[in-house]
């Protein structure tokens, strides 16, 4: 267990295997689990793609404006 930024123990752990990804976030003091889990082709670094999730989860949970914008972090300017 260690301290986030926000100042709440966090707990997690992540996991994988060739195609399969899982992350599981734990914060007790506000009550909260999160945990993604997605199949597919060979990530170069999927470790990332599951943690922006959980930051911005963690966020609208809390109620504080995302810190993981749609336009910079999910899809290309030109989509």
């Amino acid at each position: 267990m260690f301290r986030c930024d926000a100042g709440w123990d966090t707990a997690l752990h992540y996991g994988s295997l060739i195609g399969a990804y899982s992350l599981i976030t734990l914060l007790p003091e506000l009550s909260l689990g999160i945990f993604t889990h997605y199949n597919g082709a060979l990530q170069t670094d999927p470790f990332t793609i599951n943690s922006l999730l959980h930051v911005h989860l963690i966020d609208l949970f809390i109620g504080v404006q995302p810190s993981v914008n749609n336009v910079s972090h999910w899809c290309s300017p030109d989509t």
